[in-house]
């Protein structure tokens, strides 16, 4: 035990209680999870599974903020990592979300203030509701490394960010094409802009990857042929490739109290 070990070897205590300390300063600094997830899948009665969800979260103490509609579920929450690991035991025993993909982030504080699980008619709000059906018309997808040598070394290839304006300003990838937008059901009013990249490779990107579903799908209908999307989104693409390697400069915009997360050190916008 470190006590009985700084008594026969005092000259040492203090370097042991620096030791503890720092320790349980890193626990401190890791003590949540971040959760950030979505499925497309088709609920009869989302009213009802929106309650019973609620009910679920609460019980295990979760905090955050979950979409369940008729197309799915959309969600990010936070809580210790025995909370949160529950939490997806269960999504993944449930028959409507087993094989969900979860993004999980550490954070030393937790970055909801409540916990609420709601009904949504639209789970990442277009206003194209069924005029596109991601589930199916959705570009393909791409993982963090097929997309990251594609957008290095394909010259018909175009970066195109799915998110708003002011998302961009504290990160993005070089290069890429960002649509004038302040909220995401206005980019259905943008696509004819973009007609003269119908011939190029367009590459989306957003930050876990619900909106590009959209976005792609939508893209497709207006006939762009060759449209893909950065499965996992910007977030996944920070763990997987290095910083130093990373087309993607400055943070990414997160809808909770952390506000943004580094993804590589350049300084983008303050």
């Amino acid at each position: 035990p470190i006590g009985s070990f700084a008594l026969q070897y005092p000259q040492h205590k203090v370097f042991v209680l620096l030791i503890t300390a720092n320790n349980m300063e890193q626990n401190a600094q890791n003590a949540y999870r971040v959760l950030l997830y979505y499925k497309y899948v088709s609920i009869a009665d989302p009213r009802t599974v929106a309650h019973d969800h609620l009910m679920i979260c609460k019980s295990l103490g979760l905090l955050g903020r979950i979409y369940i509609s008729e197309e799915g579920i959309n969600g990010t929450c936070a809580g210790t990592e025995e909370q949160v690991k529950k939490y997806m035991r269960y999504m993944n025993k449930h028959p409507l979300f087993e094989g969900t993909e979860f993004k999980m982030d550490h954070s030393d504080f937790l970055p909801f203030r409540k916990m609420f699980a709601r009904y949504r008619p639209e789970l990442a709000a277009s206003d194209l509701f069924d005029a596109v059906d991601p589930k199916t018309e959705t570009g393909a997808h791409l993982s963090a490394q097929k997309f990251h040598e594609m957008a290095k070394n394909d010259p018909d290839a175009v970066l195109f960010d799915a998110r708003n304006k002011y998302e961009a300003r504290i990160g993005t990838f070089e290069g890429a094409v960002v649509p004038d937008i302040q909220n995401f059901r206005d980019l259905k009013e943008k696509v004819k802009e973009y007609e003269h990249l119908k011939d190029k490779k367009l590459m989306m990107f957003c930050t876990g990857g619900i909106r590009c579903e959209k976005a792609s799908a939508l893209f497709k209908k207006e006939g762009f042929k060759n449209v893909y999307q950065l499965h996992g989104g910007i977030v996944t693409y920070g763990k997987k490739i290095d910083k130093e390697e990373s087309l993607y400069k400055g943070k990414c915009f997160v809808f909770d109290d952390r506000i943004a997360v580094p993804i590589t050190d350049d300084v983008v916008s303050e």
